[in-house]
Order: structure tokens, then C-alpha cells, then sequence
């Protein structure tokens, strides 16, 4: 949050945090240039900003967040209903715009719309992490963003699982294949979706083979625990079709583990086959 005003910063930031609790203020200036400073050091989701401050106005240092944090989500504040503000506000592509005193209602609904950009936007980094760390490529800033915000949970770790239908050897090595039947009652990839869309955040991914995927769990809770469920759901949508084999992982807490991991698991499935 960046307001010259210290009563005023402290009251919002006091009425963020009760409102809606997904929201953490983890930073505060009372001029632009302190204020581009904190935000290139801390990364944050979003930035509240008075349109008035020292040194550097909210307009301009909307631009210069845009140009070094692209994502990051701004929104105005102003204790002026400006038209020629807002007009300029909604070509620097701002999220909104929002006059003080802040009205708590209006407020509630702006970090609300918020929480969706900003779980849809973490959504598509993690996609993109994860599928990195499967193949085992990873960039500096994608390691750096999953610690910063998957990893900040103590307790989240990343559970990796191999799950094959049928004979592991005789698809693998002799070209086995699902019969018709099969395939019409079941899309192996969607029903392992199915399985796990009332538990954590998963990702299934294709490794070339009808007949098995791969799976990451990204979970806060004991490895036990999840395994009992995951496999509760898979036998009630799976088993009886095919026989089923699945391996899960130790918990990872370093995402470049991942693809050792998975190489494991794998090892693991073939020594279960012969």
C-alpha cells in the first residue's frame, strides 16, 4: 500500500486484512520512488496507491510498476472523483479506481474480483512450473515465485504419483492396448481428474501411454492421510475395470526434486511387474 498519509495508510491496510482475509499486506511507502523500490524487492500480487504522493504520482508510477512487474495488479486511490484521473487510470490498464474515504462495500467487492485474477494467475504460473519441473527445465523466476507463494505454507509439500490400468509390462513392452470397450467406458486422464477434484490442487499429465499417468498433488495434508483418499476415490471409479497400480512419492519440498521423483516412481512400478 502507498499513501503519503499514515493514518490513512494505516486504515487501509486494517480494513484489506479484515475484510477479506485472503489478503496479506506484506508492504508499505509513503512516496513513489520508496514505493518502486519495495515492489521490485517484494513482488506483490497487487498495489494499492494514492494518485497524489511525493516524488513520483500514482499514474506515473502505475506505468513504471507495469514496465518491471507486468502482473502485478493496481489499483488507485484518489480523495478526488476526478474524470481526467480516472480516464488516464483506465488507459494504464489499473484494475480500479477507488475515492477516500474508502467505502467498505465497495472495497469487499474489489478484492474480491481481485482473488479471482489473482488465483487465475497463479493457476497459470503453477501450470507452467510444474510442467518445467516434470521435464526437469526450470527458470530462475519460476523457481522463485513457487517458494514465494506454494511453499510459503509450512506445511504444503508436493507428492508425486505414477498410476497405470492395466498390465505395466504389456503395454510398455509389447504394445498392449485398451480394448474398445474400454476406451468408450473410460478416458483414463478424465477419470483420474474426476478422482481427484474434490481433494487438492492436482496437475495429470500425459506421458505417452494410453493406459497411465502421471500425477502431482500439491496438499497441506499428511502424505497417509491423502494416499487413503486418493486411492478411496480411485477404487471407487476405477477398480473392477482394470486392475490398478499406483506409487506415490516421499514429500517434496524442493519443486526440482520433481522429476527425480517421477524417474523413481517409475523404477518402483517396473521392479512391481517382474
Amino acid at each position: 500500500i502507498l499513501d503519503d498519509e499514515p493514518l490513512i495508510l494505516r486504515s487501509i491496510k486494517i480494513k484489506i486484512e479484515r475484510l477479506n482475509s485472503n489478503f496479506k499486506v506484506i508492504g508499505t511507502a509513503s512516496d513513489g520512488v520508496a514505493g518502486i523500490e519495495l515492489i521490485s524487492e517484494l513482488k506483490p500480487d497487487v498495489v494499492f496507491t494514492d494518485i497524489r504522493m511525493p516524488m513520483m504520482d500514482g499514474l506515473e508510477m502505475s506505468e513504471k510498476i507495469h514496465e518491471i512487474e507486468p502482473d502485478t495488479l493496481i489499483i488507485i486511490l484518489s480523495g478526488y472523483k476526478l474524470f481526467d484521473y480516472a480516464q488516464r487510470a483506465i488507459q494504464l490498464n489499473v484494475e480500479d479506481y477507488l475515492v477516500k474515504p474508502i467505502d467498505n462495500k465497495r472495497l469487499q467487492m474489489v478484492l474480491e474480483k481481485l482473488t479471482e485474477k489473482v488465483e487465475q494467475k497463479r493457476k497459470n504460473n503453477y501450470d507452467k512450473i510444474i510442467a518445467d519441473a516434470v521435464r526437469g527445465t526450470f527458470t530462475e523466476d519460476g523457481i522463485k515465485y513457487w517458494n514465494k507463494t506454494a511453499f510459503a505454507e509450512e506445511r504444503a509439500v508436493l507428492l508425486a504419483i505414477r498410476i497405470c490400468r492395466g498390465s505395466y509390462l504389456g503395454y510398455r513392452f509389447h504394445q498392449e492396448k485398451m480394448s474398445l470397450q474400454d476406451e468408450a467406458e473410460n478416458n483414463f486422464e478424465a477419470v483420474l481428474k474426476a478422482c481427484c477434484i474434490e481433494n487438492e490442487n492436482f496437475w495429470v499429465i500425459k506421458n505417452g501411454f494410453e493406459n497411465e499417468a502421471i500425477l502431482v498433488c500439491y496438499t497441506s495434508r499428511e502424505r497417509e492421510e491423502f494416499v487413503f483418499s486418493f486411492w478411496n476415490n480411485v477404487k471407487e471409479k476405477l477398480v473392477g475395470k482394470r486392475n490398478i497400480t499406483a506409487v506415490v512419492s516421499e514429500p517434496i519440498r524442493d519443486i526440482m526434486l520433481l522429476k527425480k521423483a517421477l524417474q523413481e516412481l517409475e523404477q518402483k512400478l517396473y521392479h512391481y511387474a517382474v
